[in-house]
């Protein structure tokens, strides 16, 4: 499991990390507070596992198929995305 960061406070600042490279088949974890910076998939490959997260503060996501699935806050997608490639 890799694990990637966000604010709990309004203010936006960039995921830590916002770029990581996992094998097909392993989560993701994003630990924040998705009511301030609610995660939604941004770009990226079509069939992307990321959905709409606005509540809690911890969310897993498994990636199942190789490829590149990008992520962002939809309040702040100008400066809070990030990007999972995943590989066999």
């Amino acid at each position: 499991m890799r694990a990637i960061s966000f604010p709990t406070g309004l203010s936006p600042a960039q995921y830590t990390p916002n770029c990581i490279k996992i094998k097909v088949g392993q989560t993701v974890t994003w630990n924040g507070a998705f009511a301030n910076h609610p995660l939604m998939p941004f770009n990226g490959d079509s069939n992307n596992p990321v959905t709409l997260t606005s509540t809690g503060t911890t969310k897993g996501f498994a990636f199942p198929a190789a490829g590149t699935y990008g992520f962002g806050c939809q309040f702040h997608s100008f400066s809070m995305f990030g990007a999972i490639q995943v590989v066999p």
